[in-house]
């Protein structure tokens, strides 16, 4: 799969080290929010898997597992990087969760340019190169646990185009059903499916303001609630072992406290191009002759690279 932008950077200079994170000590939650019948969040205690038999309840273990799409490769990686502690993976990141997916969508922008004779950085709109355009991915999750930091019930996470067509399949706007349609390598079910669950990592922007992964991946649960880790581009192993269970994995997350090395990785990532943040792409007309940008033409609107009448 090709890349349209760079990879993400992970690792920052001496500069970075010693960042105070956004996210203080992490502490994970030991109570877990549940919803009722009538969509409202309750504080349910525990969650260990019990069925304590309120009415309305829906207890997360019961829900479906999350199928996730791979994670793509990257031609250009020439040294592989040590996977980061279970610790330092979590604190790169503002907050870790245990996530309902109730929502996969796309947004109207920002977008970035796929090419460098166009104008540069994160614009509102296509000025016309919209046709074939690729906006960005919003995810929206219940949140059921947080491992680490913590935020909202209801959270909405801007995912940018670079980073999922990292994944394979990748999600892709249908104009055609205003839906979802996933393109690559098929899969038995279609990935990120709503109603079902994953642990997810986010961090608030700090130029955009946006909620986004930041280019890490979620991790999915196993069929007996162990933590199964992408092997993502460039990284030469798991964070943790396949087959830790989720109740170890949450006690690993339990006492994290920042190190220079998540310091580090946590600056690398807010300092990323859009497209890896919350942007999509316009597309670029074919004809090098043809107009780029709406104030090429007279009438001010250029459409899929033709100047349309003033």
């Amino acid at each position: 799969m090709l890349l349209k932008g760079p990879m993400p950077p992970l690792f920052l200079g001496a500069t970075a080290i010693g960042l105070v994170l956004a996210c203080s000590t992490s502490q994970s939650t030991s109570r877990t929010l549940e919803s009722t019948s009538d969509g409202q969040a309750t504080d349910s205690g525990i969650d260990d898997g019990s069925d304590d038999g309120g009415p309305g309840r829906r207890n997360v273990r019961d829900l479906p597992r999350a199928v996730l799409p791979g994670t793509g490769s990257d031609a250009g990686c020439e040294t592989p990087r040590p996977p980061l502690s279970a610790c330092d993976w979590a604190l790169q990141s503002d907050a870790v969760v245990l996530g309902e997916i109730t929502s996969l969508t796309f947004a109207d922008g920002p977008y970035v340019y796929a090419n460098s004779t166009l104008p540069s950085g994160r614009v509102e709109s296509c000025n016309g190169l919209d046709q074939g355009g690729d906006p960005p991915v919003i995810l929206t999750l219940s949140a059921h646990e947080f491992l680490s930091g913590s935020d909202a019930p209801e959270l909405t996470i801007r995912i940018g185009k670079a980073h999922s067509d990292l994944w394979n399949p990748s999600p892709n706007a249908d104009s055609a059903s205003d839906g979802v349609v996933w393109v690559g390598d098929s899969m038995p079910e279609a990935p990120l499916a709503v109603g079902s669950v994953a642990i997810f990592s986010f961090t608030k922007h700090s130029d955009s303001g946006a909620v986004s992964m930041l280019g890490v991946h979620p991790v999915a649960l196993g069929q007996d609630w162990t933590v199964e880790f992408p092997l993502g581009p460039c990284e030469s192993g798991p964070v943790v072992p396949s087959g830790t269970s989720y109740e170890a994995f949450a006690e690993m997350l339990s006492n994290c406290t920042p190190s220079e090395l998540s310091a580090s990785v946590h600056a690398a990532r807010q300092d990323q191009a859009p497209q890896w943040v919350d942007a999509g792409y316009c597309a670029v007309p074919d004809s090098a002759t043809g107009c780029q940008i709406g104030s090429d033409c007279d009438s001010g609107v250029c459409n899929d690279g033709k100047c349309a009448e003033p």
